[in-house]
């Protein structure tokens, strides 16, 4: 039995429990942020239920797209694809909080950057994490991903109405860091894969 602080020195856990909960700011603030300002740039409440749906019925048809480019390329370029996603709709949206267009389609783009970050994680474990403890990296995989849509969710509140760019540009540059955690799994993975060293 590994007890918490002996299991975050295991090698690649820490930088899988940042790949699973940092992204995830970006949910948490877009579930709350995202409606407010488009409402408030339409003022149509249809506009936000048809963001919801248009949301819902476009991560359904990427996310066994993304499954099909990772069987077919590995799981590292789509979760690569996915961060940049996130990056760059947190970005635009800190960029033109009032544009209706900009918010709907930055919204969907980090909404798809996380599903395929989400769907993948269970892959990036078996590559980099020692099997021995995949359970429970990845239970606590689950528990920074809570951690992470519950920041976003409070930092949005006091944020969503008097300062939406803000807001965006600090979960921009949290979820900026992310790329740097891909790269390290990814040279982890390798060297787990070219087996152990002399």
């Amino acid at each position: 039995r590994l007890e918490l602080p002996r299991l975050t020195r295991e090698r690649g856990v820490l930088a899988f429990l940042g790949l699973t909960g940092v992204p995830t700011i970006l949910m948490g603030a877009s579930a709350v942020a995202v409606p407010l300002l488009l409402f408030g740039a339409s003022g149509s409440e249809a506009v936000v239920a048809t963001y919801g749906l248009v949301t819902a019925l476009i991560v359904l048809i990427f996310l066994p797209l993304t499954g099909r480019i990772a069987d077919a390329c590995g799981a590292w370029m789509p979760v690569t694809v996915g961060v940049i996603l996130i990056v760059m709709s947190a970005a635009a949206i800190a960029l033109v909080p009032g544009v209706l267009t900009a918010l709907f389609v930055a919204g969907i783009a980090g909404r798809i950057g996380v599903g395929m970050k989400d769907l993948l994680t269970p892959t990036i474990a078996r590559e980099v994490i020692s099997p021995a403890i995949h359970g429970r990296v990845i239970g606590l995989g689950s528990m920074t991903w809570s951690i992470g849509f519950m920041i976003g969710s409070l930092a949005a509140g006091p944020l969503a109405d008097d300062h939406p760019s803000l807001l965006f540009w600090l979960v921009a540059a949290a979820s900026t860091t992310v790329v740097a955690l891909v790269r390290r799994l990814r040279i982890t993975a390798r060297r787990v894969a070219s087996g152990p060293s002399r």
